[in-house]
């Protein structure tokens, strides 16, 4: 996971869809590490938002994407300004699009399979499209916390913006006015790409659980059952950990993310196969 929201605190929202859906992460905070380098060396999927922190995606960030998607890495890109810094040419500040001479453009088009249009939506509302594994039958407001409470969108720091799917990308949410909130793709890699704003601007705590669950599974095509461990009075001794494993494409390795307390850093072991799609490790 990348926090490049410029210290905002909105990793707050992802922590709590991830683990309430179980599912372990490695931390990247962008404005104390710099570019990340090892969280996308390490795992198939990355989850990067920006909120509206600018530059979004500078030179070094895309061309480090673009690397790892080109080996098909599933990236999960939100933030609420990112067509904005990559591709108004009308900005009133300095932009990526104005520093790179318009090749920000070309990779929003490129690699992120969008048609930037607009960062002055007036919608905050956006509905979900039949039959998408992502967003079928889900409708829900946006609005980027920690912000003001009225007015309009622009004097409040709300800046969603409107793009249109291109070359084999889908859209997945859709404002009132038909125009495009999200895009997925996944032709050579797999993405899910929120314009509309960061994760974070889905109203509701189960909202937000039932997209990030859709969205990993949309990636991973994986079903896991986990072994649930019960109260454990002798601490001295290794415990065993059984999980079963499905997966629509072949696994080069199962691991283990685990940690002793809600606000310890996980650790990793591999699990070890004993065939019927059963893994097991100690910790």
């Amino acid at each position: 996971m990348i926090d490049d929201d410029g210290g905002r605190g909105n990793e707050r929202f992802y922590f709590a869809a991830l683990d309430s859906l179980g599912l372990g992460y490695t931390y990247w905070n962008y404005e104390k590490q710099g570019s990340p380098h090892k969280p996308i060396l390490a795992h198939n999927t990355v989850i990067w938002f920006n909120e509206w922190s600018l530059p979004t995606l500078n030179n070094s960030d895309r061309s480090l994407l673009s690397t790892y998607l080109d080996q098909g890495i599933n990236l999960f890109l939100s933030g609420q300004r990112i067509g904005y810094d990559l591709c108004e040419a009308n900005a009133a500040e300095r932009n990526e699009y104005r520093n790179s001479l318009r090749r920000s453009n070309q990779f929003h088009e490129d690699y992120l399979h969008a048609e930037y249009l607009t960062y002055q939506t007036t919608h905050r509302d956006v509905r979900g499209v039949a039959d998408d594994p992502v967003s079928a039958g889900l409708n829900f407001s946006i609005w980027q916390p920690d912000r003001g409470l009225s007015g309009s969108n622009e004097a409040l720091g709300q800046n969603p913006c409107e793009i249109n799917p291109l070359d084999g990308a889908v859209s997945i949410f859709d404002y009132p006015n038909g125009k495009s909130g999200a895009v997925r793709y996944g032709d050579g890699y797999k993405l899910v790409y929120f314009a509309f704003g960061g994760f974070e601007s889905i109203e509701g705590e189960q909202a937000r659980r039932t997209v990030m669950d859709r969205v990993v599974k949309y990636f991973d095509e994986i079903h896991v059952e986990l072994e649930t461990l019960s109260d454990i009075e002798d601490t001295t001794q290794a415990v065993q950990v059984v999980a079963r494993v499905k997966s629509a494409r072949p696994l080069d390795k199962v691991q283990l993310f685990w940690r002793a307390s809600p606000t310890a850093l996980y650790s990793v072991v591999d699990m070890d196969s004993s065939g019927e799609n059963s893994y097991s490790s100690f910790i």
